[in-house]
Formats: structure tokens, sequence, C-alpha cells
């Protein structure tokens, strides 16, 4: 089978390491496959030609993508209509292409682009869910696919590395390391975890690729600061080595995550993730941390600091989790397991359309649809359980009606701002 992978760019970010090892799977299935960028290329392109796979960068590119006829169109895209996206699915459906999408965010499309999409792979079972409600009674075919986590790469490092390695920072070997990758939230920082710090001297915060950090905490204390280390962005390889050297990793977002590539590695090095629910927004990290196995999330931020201090006073807990992360991860994650679904749900679009691909997937066992009930259930089982009157408002934000009433409020106050 032909097929062209498609993606805005390839800077190393969640979506384009998704497009990334797409190729890959199918490219080691036996599939002729081409990676399509149609803005601009990226730190990826140079994994892709390691794994000899060809890349079109351009715009320009689009008319050799077009004749060489590719039987499916896999677009990584964020799911919102987008006028661009909707012409080149008619372009490519113009020369026989069947076109399936790797949604972000789970939004549905309700352009004519979403109604020329044959299916919508969603990397959560909370996107899912939420794309079933925006679904509604409409003829479109969603399934659930996660991201594929490079399990080979993202393992636990010796203890005789780990000691180095926290000795270069200046960091005791017995030290409780709170790590966090990506832009650190420092409000919540300053409120949920600095009181922590501060009451214990033998924890250290540990952030990486941050921004604005040196005038966040330049007001706090001498000792705390003292225990926070910033280091610049770390290389691929170097990540085990920091995912291993923390305690745990702490995963902080205001709008949550639709998947975490950051929560997903950590774990599968063996480093238990901390995280906060964000219900109304994304929060697919209560479903891949799973609160107590491979990690801990609280219900709300103004539970993270009672759940940390709880964490650092019985440590067995997080020795428990370390034993069960790396284990979830390569259970529902690794290429191992996503990568036959991908090759598999290829096939089944490639041979039918429209009802008959539901009864396949429904016949092969595939997740179509995620119950309410289910993802109450996983709100009810974190640390301090989410209330039924914050369960109820994520009900009303997360239809329709209630997302656009939300976003028409934000832009009503930022433009009061301006």
């Amino acid at each position: 089978m032909r097929i062209l992978v498609c993606v805005h760019n390839l800077d190393y970010r969640g979506t384009q390491r998704c497009a990334k090892e797409c190729a890959v799977v199918y490219r080691r299935a036996g599939h002729d496959v081409k990676v399509f960028a149609c803005q601009k290329g990226g730190e990826i392109e140079a994994e892709l030609d390691a794994e000899k796979i060809d890349v079109l960068i351009g715009e320009e590119r689009l008319e050799t993508c077009l004749n060489w006829a590719p039987h499916l169109l896999h677009m990584h895209r964020h799911s919102a209509a987008s006028l661009y996206e909707t012409e080149l699915f008619r372009k490519f459906k113009a020369v026989g292409a069947k076109v399936i999408e790797t949604s972000v965010f789970g939004f549905l499309d309700f352009s004519e682009g979403g109604r020329l999409l044959d299916l919508s792979l969603h990397i959560s079972l909370w996107s899912l869910y939420r794309w079933n409600m925006w679904k509604g009674a409409r003829k479109r075919y969603g399934v659930y696919l996660p991201y594929i986590v490079a399990t080979e790469e993202m393992i636990r490092s010796d203890e005789a590395a780990i000691g180095r390695y926290r000795a270069s920072l200046g960091i005791p070997g017995t030290a409780f390391v709170i790590g966090r990758i990506g832009k650190t939230q420092w409000s919540w920082i300053e409120r949920y975890v600095y009181p922590v710090l501060k009451s214990h001297p033998d924890v250290y915060f540990l952030s990486v690729a941050d921004y604005d950090s040196s005038e966040a905490c330049q007001a706090w204390d001498a000792d705390v600061k003292s225990r926070v280390v910033l280091i610049p962005r770390l290389r691929r390889h170097e990540l085990p080595l920091f995912y291993s050297s923390c305690t745990v990793t702490l995963n902080l977002s205001p709008i949550g995550e639709s998947f975490g590539f950051v929560i997903a590695e950590a774990m599968a090095c063996g480093t238990p993730v901390v995280s906060v629910s964000t219900p109304r927004l994304d929060d697919a990290q209560v479903e891949v941390i799973r609160h107590g196995t491979g990690g801990f999330v609280a219900s709300s931020p103004k539970e993270l600091d009672p759940l940390l201090r709880e964490l650092i006073a019985d440590t067995s807990k997080v020795v428990a989790a370390q034993k069960n992360c790396r284990r979830l991860i390569c259970e529902r994650y690794s290429l191992e397991v996503v990568g036959p679904w991908l090759n598999e749900l290829a096939e089944i679009v490639r041979s039918g359309s429209g009802p008959e691909v539901a009864r396949k997937l429904e016949a092969r066992g595939y997740i179509t649809k995620v119950s309410r009930s289910s993802i109450i259930a996983s709100l009810r089982a974190l640390y301090r359980p989410t209330s039924y009157a914050k369960i109820l408002l994520m009900l009303a934000l997360h239809n329709p009606v209630g997302h656009l009433a939300r976003v028409g409020y934000w832009k009503i106050r930022w433009g009061m701002w301006k």
C-alpha cells in the first residue's frame, strides 16, 4: 500500500513525533511510505532519513505527492476545521486516496473536511469521549489509537549513572527530587510546591527547558533557591538519565494533556509521575498515570501540596509505583502493541468505507465509544476525589454549546483587557 503521512512541520513536538512513529510502523510492515511536511521541515527529518523514509517539504511538493497517488493519506492535525486541510483532503480524494486523521485534541471538525474523513484516530480515551459527545448522531467513525512510546529508548539508567548525574548537579544521592520538563507554570509552583520545598530541606526541584525561570524564583528564600536546579534543554539520548535521576516527575499544565509524551516517557524509565486533574479542559493524564499505580494524580491544584507531602513522608508509595510504571507503558503504548493496531486499521480503511468500517472495528474489538460512567469513575478515583459539582461542570463544558460559550467568554474577557 502507498501511504502518505502528512503533518504541518517536523519540529520536535508530540504531533510530529507521532507522525514519525506512524511512518516507521507503516514502513516496517512493508508499505511504501512518504512523509509530507506541508509547511516546513525540522529536527525529526533526520530521524526519518535514518529510517530511509522519503520526506517532501513545502507546499510546492504537493503536486509530487498527488502524482504519487497514495492509497491512504494519514493526516496529523489539531482537529479544528481548516480550509487548507479541507482542500488537501479534496485533492487526495480525487486521486483515489482514503483519508484518516490522528486527532490531537479530540474536537469534531464540523466542516466539509471532517465529512471527507474515512476514520478519526484518537490518542486517548478522554479525547474519544469528547469527540463522541460532539459527534452525536452524525455518521462519523472514530477509534482509540494512542501515541507510540519509544520504550526501547526510554529505559531506566543504572544506579551508578544516576549517582554521578545527581552529583554533577550538586544533588545529594539521598535527596527527594521533583523533576519537571517543559514550560513550568511558576504561579502554580510558587503556590503549591514552594511551601513543600521550604518545609523539607532534603527536597530538590529540577527544571528543564524552562522560560523566565530566573525571574520567577528571585524572591524565594536563599535556602530554597539553592535547591532549585535549572538546566538547559536536553538532547533526546539524555532524557532517560534525567528521568531516572528524579524521584518523581511533576506534570503541571493548566490546560491538561491530550496524551502527554513526557508522562509516558518518565514512566517508561521507572519514574512515577505526579500530576493534577484538569477535567474542564484536557485530562488524559488521569488515564495514562492511573492514580496509585503508575503515579499520583491530585483532583485539583490545591490538593498537590498535601499529596507531595504525603509522598515525601512515605516514600514506600513511590517505590511501589516505580515497580508498575514501565509495565503500564509497555502494555499499552509500546510499538509492539500499537503498531499492529495501526497497520490493521489502515487495511480496514483501505478495504471498505462508512458503515463497513464501523462493523469491522466492532468485530475486531476496537474501542469506538467511551462511556460517561467510566470517565466519572476515573475522576472519583484520584487523590481527594473530584467533587460532583466539578464533574457536572465538566459535562456542561464538553458539549459543543458549553465549549462555544466558554470560548466566547474568554474572547470577550481578553478583549476587555486589550
